[in-house]
């Protein structure tokens, strides 16, 4: 399956990869853009915009089994390798929110620089990368103590996020 979010339609669409066609439509609400899903695959997490909230879906109906309201609108999400907490960037409250994906209890809501946008974290799950556009900063946070660790100067408007772990030179 193929999943997008489509900020302006507010909707998700689940696509078919054989046949390239739309299976399901899910409402979300304008500005859907994080999604993830775990790694068995049965639990898809949307961060539902302008809702000021994110839901899961249950990938074997398709359907919203549950909806958790947040302090403002998110704009990514993303679950640690482990799947035991999903971090959320909350941009106009400069803030990243950790919850655990057992009881979805917010655990910690950790200051960033300003706008915190994307998320990446190592393969092993113990450092989380945080871009923040308007700080031109990226945040490396201890992704198990939920605690920032140091910020590194980059360009500007940094956007995109990626680990890779065996680069090659």
């Amino acid at each position: 399956r193929h999943v997008e979010s489509n900020e302006l339609s507010e909707d998700v669409s689940i696509i078919d990869l054989q046949t390239y066609t739309i299976i399901k439509q899910i409402e979300s609400g304008h500005y859907t853009e994080g999604i993830d899903v775990t790694q068995d695959g049965k639990n898809l997490y949307i961060a539902n915009g302008e809702r000021n909230s994110f839901s899961i879906v249950d990938t074997t109906s398709n359907t919203i089994t549950k909806t958790v309201p947040l302090r403002d609108e998110p704009h990514d999400l993303l679950l640690t390798p482990n799947n035991e907490f999903l971090y959320i960037t909350l941009p106009h409250l400069n803030t990243v929110e950790i919850f655990s994906t057992k009881n979805l209890n917010l655990i910690a809501s950790v200051k960033q620089g300003i706008r915190p946008d994307l998320i990446a974290f190592t393969p092993d799950g113990e450092l989380a990368y945080i871009t923040n556009r308007d700080s031109k900063e990226v945040f490396v946070m201890d992704a198990i103590k939920h605690k920032n660790l140091k910020k590194i100067k980059v360009g500007n408007g940094p956007h995109g996020v990626l680990v890779v772990p065996n680069w090659s030179n």
